[in-house]
């Protein structure tokens, strides 16, 4: 699959919220630990959690 120059790559990646429910993101390589952050504090359903794991 090729993509042309300009063309965003983005990842689906699952988080876990602490009631057991499912948000997922749309990533990009270049979105950044706290790009990832803001991302979380912006959705409802995480706004209010202000500490993270980060599993692989």
């Amino acid at each position: 699959m090729s993509t042309k120059s300009g063309d965003l790559q983005l990842y689906p990646v699952s988080v876990k919220t602490q009631t057991g429910d499912k948000l997922e993101l749309q990533l990009n390589p270049g979105d950044s630990v706290m790009d990832i952050r803001q991302f979380l504090l912006d959705a409802p359903e995480t706004c209010f959690i202000t500490c993270y794991d980060l599993l692989l």
